[in-house]
């Protein structure tokens, strides 16, 4: 299958059943349905949701990286100085995961409030 391991295609055979499943029984959704789901993504809860799913996919993706290489290092298909896994494991655990949770964090802590106050050529001229 998908290298020897077959979890990811069971993964994907789940889903598309279910869709299936779904669509099925209740049909496919209607113009406005779609619209009113890009408009929720739009919001600035459905942004923090779009990058809590990347950040959990790039923090799984960095641990089973993790795993794979110590596999490899212990088969001996792979030294411990190997350039390419620390630098994919560097760019996967920094700028992919600190990338999408760090915009996740600064999405979810907001804007600061403005407070108006009048400006002073503004208030010498009311005076």
């Amino acid at each position: 299958m998908f290298l020897g391991r077959y979890e990811l295609f069971l993964d994907v055979a789940v889903i598309l059943l279910a869709i299936a499943l779904y669509l099925w029984k209740h049909g496919p959704p209607s113009k406005e349905a779609m619209h009113d789901t890009i408009e929720m993504l739009n919001t600035k809860g459905g942004i923090i949701l779009l990058l809590w799913v990347t950040s959990l996919v790039f923090f799984f993706v960095g641990i089973r990286m993790v795993y794979w290489g110590v596999n490899m290092m212990i088969e001996n298909k792979l030294s411990s100085d190997n350039a390419l896994i620390l630098s994919a494991f560097n760019w996967i655990t920094g700028a992919a995961f600190g990338g999408a949770f760090g915009a996740m964090i600064k999405t979810m802590t907001g804007e600061e409030k403005v407070i108006d106050k009048p400006s002073p050529s503004s208030d010498q001229s009311e005076k």
